[in-house]
């Protein structure tokens, strides 16, 4: 892809889906969205010159630990959460780590630790309350 070049993006069908991306389904869906939450990986190094950004998370450590802490490579995507966090149901069984900032994380109404990770049985609800500072990174395996 070169600066100029035009993209079409097009729906595709769950079977479409599921083919392209190994048989894997969905593991989280969003209940409640938080105020500034988006997905997160370490950037776009060596394109700035292509007119691409950097980009990447607030608090990459963070970032990188969670990942370290459910057995991801620190490159793998997160969900980033600002502020006030979303209220996430999963759909398949996974495990999760949540580090960043000062803040309470509720799974179905208990809360949990932050900084280990944390095993999500299917249809668990872990919901992200108000952040202190900066920002909360949530991986999954």
């Amino acid at each position: 892809m070169r600066a100029g070049d035009q993209l079409r993006f097009y729906a595709i069908s769950k079977q479409q889906y599921l083919e392209w991306s190994g048989g894997e389904a969905i593991k989280m869906r969003v209940i409640e969205e938080g105020l500034h939450t988006s997905i997160q990986d370490l950037g776009r190094i060596g394109y700035r010159s292509s007119g691409f950004p950097i980009s990447g998370p607030m608090d990459s450590f963070s970032m990188k630990l969670a990942n370290y802490l459910v057995g991801n490579k620190e490159n793998t995507a997160v969900v980033e959460m600002s502020f006030v966090g979303p209220t996430i149901e999963w759909t398949k069984d996974a495990i999760i780590s949540i580090t960043g900032a000062d803040m309470v994380p509720r799974l179905n109404g208990k809360q949990i630790s932050l900084y280990r990770p944390i095993i999500i049985r299917s249809g668990g609800h872990p919901a992200i309350s108000y952040c202190a500072k900066w920002s909360v990174y949530l991986p999954c395996d």
